[in-house]
Formats: structure tokens, C-alpha cells, sequence
């Protein structure tokens, strides 16, 4: 497994991968599972509204949240 990237750098990458995909709507990206690691897993988790409906498993992000550092390293595994 790769270390951990800095946050902004994937904030950066995962951006220009945004704006590629909104100027050519046929484009086809591979290989992106790269860029996902616990740091953009809890950028994400963060922007999350916590009063949404809860999840297919039962857990609303609160209950994430408890245990949010060992759900974020068994996710991006």
C-alpha cells in the first residue's frame, strides 16, 4: 500500500480529474483507486451533512465518527 499522500495534493488531482471529466464528457479514466487513501476518506467524511437519512448498514455519521480513524484505515485498505 502506497503512503499516505498530503490532502491538498489530492484535493489537487482529484480536481484536475473533475475538470477533465466536465470538459470531454467521453473521457474515460482508469486506475483512479490511487488516489483514494484515509486523508481523502476523511476530507469527504467531513463535507458530509450529518442529518441525513442513515446508511444501508444502520450507522449514521456520528456513529462513524466514533471509531472514524479505524474505519478510515479498514476503507482505504
Amino acid at each position: 500500500m502506497r503512503t499516505s499522500e498530503p490532502q491538498t495534493k489530492t484535493d489537487t488531482e482529484l480536481s484536475e480529474i473533475a475538470w477533465l471529466s466536465s470538459q470531454d464528457h467521453n473521457k474515460v479514466f482508469h486506475s483512479l483507486m490511487h488516489h483514494i487513501n484515509a486523508d481523502s476518506l476523511r476530507g469527504c467524511f467531513h463535507k458530509l451533512d450529518g442529518k441525513k437519512a442513515l446508511g444501508t448498514d444502520r450507522i449514521s455519521k456520528a456513529m462513524y465518527e466514533e471509531k472514524l480513524q479505524d474505519n478510515l484505515v479498514l476503507t482505504a485498505v
